[in-house]
């Protein structure tokens, strides 16, 4: 029997940062293989990308503010934020955040994001899945339940899909792959999907996506066929996608190379053969705890 179609969300990462993101990420929406885009609300190109969004008006993407906590934005940026992910989760871990100024940072977020789009997000993650650190998720959910108390966006749950076990290299070892995405899970997922569940949030069905940022376009395209294998319906596959490589980003040429392969006739042969349509999740999902 042929399998059912299954829907996920394709998401690049960090729109607003610059230029180059922003241009990567609405060429590869009008493509259609994009419908999700994380946005960094104080960063310098945010004002512009919200512009874009605006007027697009079709409705065919869900915008969702990307929590920053550790990016000191230059010229253009708001954040007042100024620590490195190293001694966040530690601070995290501790208790030993300070609460008032981590609220006040969340709703300045938020403000930015509302003031600029005119509408709320759709959906709450974060830049370097800070999100779901201990006190950030208590602070985070508490904020949103405040402001949207019966449209509340879904929450990114980092977990893998299940089953996930990192893909095979070229000489049919595994590359390591499967490491990396479970130390993130590993680092909240399971705690901020407990208070989802409590607060009637929906998260996504597993995520895909997560990797080192190295190696060539082929091996870029090989792994996208192993996460789109194990992506379930209400998934979710993240990409950090840029049209060009912007000065001073360190992952720059990655980026680069993640829109070559996203944009390509591969990858939308690549979807068709795994049955996946490309859609909002916004509706698709229930609250509380998903099946991952």
């Amino acid at each position: 029997m042929t399998p059912p179609w299954r829907r996920v969300a394709i998401c690049v990462d960090d729109f607003g940062l610059n230029a180059a993101v922003n241009d990567g990420a609405w060429r590869l929406v009008e493509q259609g293989r994009v419908c999700t885009l994380a946005c960094l609300s104080t960063a310098p190109a945010w004002a512009e990308g919200a512009r874009r969004l605006r007027e697009d008006g079709s409705g065919r993407v869900e915008a969702g503010l990307h929590l920053n906590l550790t990016e000191a934005f230059g010229p253009g940026g708001t954040s007042s934020w100024r620590r490195g992910l190293g001694g966040l989760i530690l601070s995290a871990y501790s208790i030993g955040l300070p609460r008032g100024a981590l609220r006040q940072e969340i709703a300045m977020q938020l403000d930015a994001f509302e003031q600029q789009l005119g509408s709320a997000p759709s959906f709450v993650d974060g830049h370097q899945h800070v999100h779901q650190l201990p006190q950030v998720r208590d602070a985070l959910l508490e904020e949103l339940l405040r402001r949207y108390p019966t449209h509340r966006p879904w929450l990114r749950d980092t977990a893998p899909p299940k089953g996930h076990r990192g893909h095979r290299g070229s000489r049919g070892s595994r590359d390591g792959s499967a490491f990396k995405p479970r130390l993130i899970a590993a680092l909240g997922a399971a705690g901020l999907a407990t208070l989802a569940q409590g607060m009637g949030f929906a998260q996504n069905c597993g995520m895909a996506g997560v990797y080192d940022f190295s190696g060539t376009a082929q091996a870029y395209a090989d792994r996208l066929s192993g996460w789109c294998a194990e992506l379930p319906d209400g998934g979710l596959l993240i990409c950090h996608a840029a049209s060009a490589a912007a000065p001073g980003d360190p992952i720059a040429a990655a980026r680069v190379r993640e829109f070559e392969v996203l944009s390509g006739g591969g990858f939308g042969r690549l979807l068709n053969a795994q049955r996946l349509r490309v859609g909002r999740l916004s509706g698709h999902l229930r609250g509380g705890r998903t099946e991952r």
